[in-house]
């Protein structure tokens, strides 16, 4: 992360004192990326957004959320029909049933502890 913000237009702490808001402002406005980090001791200390980088984000983390939403929707639908399955009146019955049925090899050999 450290190494994408320095690769941003940056700024010096003390730029404030020297150029006030103002000028620290105009850089950040001169910026294609919308993006100023501001460092201080050669460390990204922190980082200015234009409003459109700022909401440009916003919409980003939005879509983030409704996808994450979506998923999980679907992530409860599946478990609710896999959940009602096992629900069923007869399943009890449906396993038993399984599992007393002789096993058909179809005329080949098998062994082992999960044959």
């Amino acid at each position: 992360m450290t190494v994408h913000l320095l690769k941003q237009p940056t700024a010096r702490a003390t730029d404030f004192k020297k150029s006030g808001w103002r000028g620290v402002y105009e850089r950040l406005a001169q910026s294609s990326s919308g993006v100023l980090t501001v460092m201080n001791h050669q460390r990204p200390e922190a980082v200015l957004l234009t409003i459109a980088e700022y909401e440009r984000l916003l919409d980003l983390a939005s879509i983030g959320e409704n996808k994450t939403e979506d998923l999980l929707s679907n992530l409860r639908q599946d478990f609710d029909v896999r959940l009602e399955s096992l629900k069923a009146g007869d399943l009890g019955d449906r396993a038993r049933k399984a599992m007393d049925a002789p096993i058909k090899l179809g005329g080949e050999w098998r062994e082992g502890e999960s044959h």
